[in-house]
């Protein structure tokens, strides 16, 4: 049976373009393609082809077996009741459902609770004196005067004077004015408004407080650009009273710099470094402020933090050159320092070594100006090349005092005799010298900043004795 057309509306046939042929058992049962199985099923189910009731449950069969959730597969019902339900499946929803509500109820109840604010109540008129007032008017208006002039009565109006008529009415909208002022008066013993004072910020969440005291330091930052450094404080100050952030110190610390309040900036410093405790800002903002109010040297030691945390700072190294220039006796930044501590005092000077003076070593930084190591390296290799020339001219004296032999030794043993020991005694001197080498190089190494000790020849006991330079003596 061939389709047809019906006022210019395509069939599903048409529509899907499937041949009239494929409407067939045989067909069905061969092909495994879902999509083309939905079609013929929606094309027998209209009825625009013929009904064929075994053919179209055949069609739902096979597609069920392609795609058992296929959609066209649904069949409508109603929805179902709570009594409709099984007794395990009821329970189970309503049991979910209670759980969701008290879940949600504390929830809102917390976050209510969270937003509440010690407010005084919405400011409104006082009832009874509204009250009052719609009496009188009501009064009046059932009540009109009995003094009324009608038009008919022409011997009154003639008699009539307006402006006294006039300053009457004035007199009683005073009168009432007057009434009205002394009724709101009695009841006016508790006032309506109330001072509102500062929001309470406790009662706000985190989240809140840091929205707001970012606003707020925002609005500090445009004070600040602007140079109107007063309102840039307030706006600091008022985003601190909101939360403590190591930022909004750091930024006021600089207006209060701007407007020469150092001792505030100091303080706005020293919290801000509490939370945060190698902010480089925060430590010259510290030293700036601690140089507006002349302390130089405390400034000159926050300097010298600064290039333990940034050794190639710019800024804190021009100004520790300045403060150096403005103060000689200062150290040079992060040097190591000796401290002598005496132990006991003692007026003799051939003291045993337990009772020389402590020496205390402060731990080196780990950072060292280039050019003073550059110093250091000079200074020590000319003492180096000092104590070398020493050496060698205590080993040429060794060397002249034994090249001759006693003329004892010849008396007393033979020729060769006295020349073994004679070497013997050279070899032994000459051990000894190597030893000394060894030993002063290897302390020299370990003691490079440290006190520089001097070799010297006793002659009587043909000793080499280790004493203090003349130079550590002074100090």
């Amino acid at each position: 049976m061939e389709s047809e057309v019906i006022s210019g509306h395509k069939t599903l046939l048409q529509k899907y373009e499937i041949p009239l042929e494929h409407l067939d058992f045989d067909y069905l049962r061969k092909c495994s393609d879902t999509k083309k199985v939905e079609r013929i099923y929606r094309i027998l189910k209209s009825g625009e082809e013929g009904n064929f009731p075994d053919l179209t449950k055949f069609a739902e069969k096979r597609l069920h077996e392609l795609d058992p959730k296929n959609k066209f597969l649904r069949t409508e019902s109603a929805a179902l009741r709570k009594n409709n339900l099984n007794e395990k499946t009821r329970m189970d929803l309503e049991s979910g459902l209670k759980s969701w509500h008290d879940s949600i109820s504390d929830i809102d109840h917390s976050r209510q609770s969270s937003l509440k604010r010690n407010l005084p109540p919405v400011r409104a008129l006082n009832k009874e004196i509204l009250d009052n007032f719609e009496k009188e008017k009501s009064r009046e208006s059932k009540n009109p005067k009995k003094d009324r002039i009608k038009s008919c009565e022409y011997e009154k109006w003639d008699k009539f004077d307006a402006d006294a008529e006039a300053l009457k009415i004035d007199l009683d909208e005073e009168r009432k004015i007057e009434n009205f002022k002394q009724k709101t008066m009695r009841h006016e013993s508790t006032p309506i408004i109330e001072e509102i004072y500062e929001d309470d910020f406790s009662q706000m969440t985190l989240k809140e407080k840091e929205v707001l005291a970012k606003r707020c330091k925002d609005k500090g930052n445009d004070f600040y650009r602007a140079k109107e450094y007063k309102e840039a404080i307030e706006e600091y100050s008022k985003s601190l009273r909101i939360l403590s952030m190591a930022a909004t110190y750091n930024n006021r610390a600089i207006a209060y710099i701007k407007t020469n309040e150092f001792h505030k900036a100091v303080k706005d410093c020293d919290k801000c470094l509490e939370l945060e405790p190698e902010n480089v800002k925060a430590l010259l903002r510290k030293a700036q402020a601690l140089q507006g109010l002349d302390q130089r040297r405390d400034a000159y030691q926050v300097y010298c933090k600064v290039l333990l945390i940034e050794p190639n700072n710019s800024y804190a190294l021009n100004a520790t050159n300045d403060l150096r220039k403005q103060l000689p006796d200062l150290p040079l930044p992060n040097s190591t320092r000796i401290k002598v501590i005496d132990e006991t005092e003692t007026d003799t000077k051939s003291e045993t070594l337990k009772h020389s003076p402590k020496i205390e070593m402060e731990p080196k930084t780990h950072v060292e100006i280039k050019s003073e190591e550059k110093k250091v390296k000079e200074t020590n290799n000319e003492k180096i090349n000092e104590k070398q020339q020493t050496i060698k001219a205590f080993k040429d004296k060794l060397e002249i005092q034994h090249s001759k032999p006693k003329n004892s030794l010849n008396k007393s043993v033979g020729k060769d005799d006295a020349l073994q020991n004679y070497k013997m005694k050279v070899d032994e001197q000459k051990k000894k010298q190597q030893e000394y080498k060894e030993h002063f190089k290897k302390m020299f190494e370990e003691h490079e900043n440290e006190v520089f000790l001097l070799p010297h020849h006793n002659k009587n006991k043909n000793e080499f004795i280790i004493e203090e330079s003349k130079d550590q003596k002074k100090k």
